[in-house]
């Protein structure tokens, strides 16, 4: 099972989603290419960073002069700490644009955690009626 973290949009329109749901843990498409995952969701001081420390990185290891198992140990190490926190850069990002963090869901997948919170949501709200009517 996965653990979701549930965003709202700050004013909700009927041009797009008003809630975008954030896989906590390992991203993938984060690990295979980082510069491209971070343009893709916009995320431009995550990409300008990105850019900055993959460029260096070759002037570290040029300057330090491990051996190929350091350097690629140093490389995986550093791509799988990126991919690994790669939602929760997004999340700040999102915090920042005043999106609120209204839930988390624990599920199979991204079309179960949308189901079980509107689920829950429906719940909430119709018990709110019947509370408020007696």
């Amino acid at each position: 099972m996965r653990i979701y973290t549930i965003h709202e949009r700050p004013s909700v329109d009927t041009s797009g989603d008003e809630y975008i749901f954030l896989k906590d843990g390992f991203i993938w498409s984060a690990f295979l290419a980082p510069p491209i995952w971070a343009f893709h969701h916009r995320l431009w001081p995550v990409l300008s960073a990105t850019l900055v420390i993959m460029g260096s990185i070759p002037f570290l290891f040029a300057y330090l002069q491990p051996d190929w198992i350091s350097s690629t140990a140093m490389a995986l190490a550093s791509l799988f700490l990126f991919s690994h926190h790669a939602n929760d850069m997004r999340a700040l990002s999102l915090q920042r644009k005043d999106y609120k963090c209204v839930g988390l869901i624990v599920a199979a997948n991204t079309q179960h955690a949308i189901e079980r919170f509107f689920f829950a949501q429906n719940f909430v709200h119709d018990n709110r009626k019947l509370f408020n009517q007696s």
